[in-house]
């Protein structure tokens, strides 16, 4: 048990130095309150758009932040839309085949999206709404001041369903039965009556 003191100490340095590193406090916010779209819970969401939300942080000037937070989300709807659309896909099938059928069916999903190609062309993406907060991090350099910008892009629902039926025509095509019952619900719900 000799020694057992060193031990003791370097775990609790290595704590402190843990604790103080993951210290961040918000300090000041656009708003009172969160918006809930910051966390991506949109229930407004409008017949002819689907909303995402893309989050720039660390940014020392606010005002050109925010400019940078617009383009940059622009800049990376395609990505943001493919999230979206395979975020919405896992739903999707899970509520269709259960937890368990789900957990299976998985990794066949993941293939299938990734096989399906990325818009030729970016969406048409609009910057909505942007909300910021003042964030208050300590670090071993001392305590520092940034801004965490979101920005809530809208993008056209035809582009959205652009990748959900591409993704329904290759679960339609594919040998597990799971993915073809995923398919044929999203064909209902995505072809036109």
């Amino acid at each position: 048990m000799r020694g057992g003191w060193r031990w003791a100490i370097v775990a609790s340095a290595l704590c402190m130095s843990a604790c103080v590193s993951s210290g961040e406090s918000v300090v000041g916010r656009s708003a009172v309150e969160r918006p809930a779209w910051v966390d991506g819970n949109v229930e407004d969401e409008p017949q002819s758009f689907v909303w995402v939300v893309f989050k720039k942080a660390d940014i020392f000037r606010l005002d050109l932040g925010i400019k940078q937070a617009q383009v940059a989300a622009v800049a990376a709807a395609p990505k943001l839309l493919r999230d979206r659309v395979l975020n919405d896909l896992y739903v999707k099938a899970e509520k269709i085949l259960g937890a368990q059928l789900f957990a299976e069916a998985k990794s066949s999903i993941d293939s299938i999206w990734n096989e399906i190609p990325v818009l030729r062309d970016s969406p048409d993406a609009t910057p909505a709404k942007t909300y910021h907060e003042e964030i208050q991090r300590e670090g071993a350099s001392g305590v520092r001041v940034s801004y965490d910008v979101y920005v809530l892009l809208s993008i056209l629902r035809h582009d959205y369903e652009l990748q959900m039926m591409e993704a329904m025509k290759q679960m339609l095509e594919s040998k597990n039965v799971s993915l073809v019952k995923v398919g044929q619900q999203l064909q209902k719900e995505f072809s036109p009556e």
